[in-house]
C-alpha cells in the first residue's frame, strides 16, 4: 500500500469512473475524494485493511455514485461521509448494492458514518456486517444530517442497526442524478472543459484520462504501484485528476 490514500480524485474531479480497482493497506484512506469531486463513479472495487477508512467523502463532494464495492477490514468505517458544515458540505450521493463488512476497527461509530450537515443521501441494497467482538452500529447518522434515505439494507452483527434522529430520515427517496453518466457539460464549467475533452478537445477514456493509463489502472489497482510515464500525468486544469497511480 501507499502511505497516504489508495485512490485520490483531486480537487474538481468530474464525470469520472473508477471501475474494478483495489485499494489495501494504505497508510490512510483506500479512497478519497477530494473537494468539489462530483459527478464520480467507483464501481465493482475494492477497499481493505487500510489504516483509515475505505472509502472518504468530504468538503462539497456532491453527485457520487458509489455501486457494488466491498469495504473490508479498514480501521475506520467502510465509508466516512466527513464533518463538513454548510455550505460545503457533502449531499446527493447514492450507495447501492456495496458489502461492508468488519470496518471500525479502530476508529468510527458504524460501518459508515454519516457526519456533519451531509444530506440527500442514499443507501439501498447494501450488506452491512459488524466487526466481531466490538460493539458498532450499521449507520450512524450524525444529528444535523438531513434527508438520508435507508432502504433494503441487510445490517447483521451491528448494535445497534442503525443510530439516527427520526428527523435526520428522509420520508421519500431524494430525487437526483449521481455518478459519472449523469455528468453534463455544465458540471464542467469550473475546468474549462467539455464533457470528455482535456488538452483542447483530445478524447479522453471512460475515466476520464488517456486510455493506455486506464487500462494499466485497471491491472495494477493502488498495490505495488508502477510510476505513470510523464506522457499520462494531465496537466493542472486537464479535468483536475490527479495521478492515480502512487502516493498522494
Amino acid at each position: 500500500g501507499n502511505g497516504g490514500n489508495g485512490f485520490h480524485p483531486g480537487a474538481g474531479s468530474t464525470g469520472v469512473l473508477f471501475r474494478r480497482c483495489v485499494a489495501e493497506g494504505n497508510g490512510r484512506a483506500g479512497f478519497f475524494f477530494c473537494v468539489r469531486a462530483n459527478h464520480i463513479t467507483v464501481k465493482d472495487c475494492t477497499f481493505r485493511s487500510n489504516t483509515s477508512c475505505g472509502i472518504s467523502v468530504g468538503t462539497r463532494d456532491r453527485h457520487n455514485l458509489i455501486e457494488s464495492c466491498e469495504m473490508t477490514r479498514n480501521q475506520g468505517p467502510g465509508i466516512l461521509f466527513r464533518n463538513q458544515p454548510r455550505p460545503v458540505e457533502v449531499h446527493s450521493c447514492t450507495v447501492r448494492g456495496c458489502r461492508l463488512e468488519g470496518n471500525a476497527l479502530a476508529t468510527g461509530r458504524g460501518q459508515i458514518d454519516i457526519l456533519g450537515d451531509a444530506h440527500g443521501l442514499i443507501f439501498e441494497e447494501n450488506t452491512i456486517v459488524g466487526p466481531e467482538g466490538l460493539e458498532r452500529a450499521g449507520i450512524y447518522v450524525s444529528p444535523s444530517a438531513e434527508r438520508i434515505w435507508e432502504s433494503r439494507n441487510r445490517i447483521e452483527g451491528c448494535w445497534p442497526a442503525l443510530v439516527a434522529d427520526p428527523a435526520s430520515l428522509a420520508l421519500e427517496r431524494p430525487a437526483f442524478d449521481c455518478g459519472r453518466d449523469a455528468a453534463k457539460d455544465v458540471h464542467y464549467r469550473h475546468l474549462g472543459k467539455r464533457a470528455g475533452q482535456a488538452d483542447g478537445g483530445r478524447p479522453l477514456s471512460a475515466t476520464g484520462r488517456p486510455r493506455q493509463a486506464t487500462e494499466a489502472l485497471q491491472r495494477h489497482g493502488s498495490r505495488g504501484a508502477v510510476p505513470p510515464p510523464e506522457s499520462w500525468r494531465l496537466r493542472q486544469g486537464d479535468l483536475g485528476v490527479q495521478p492515480l497511480v502512487g502516493g498522494t
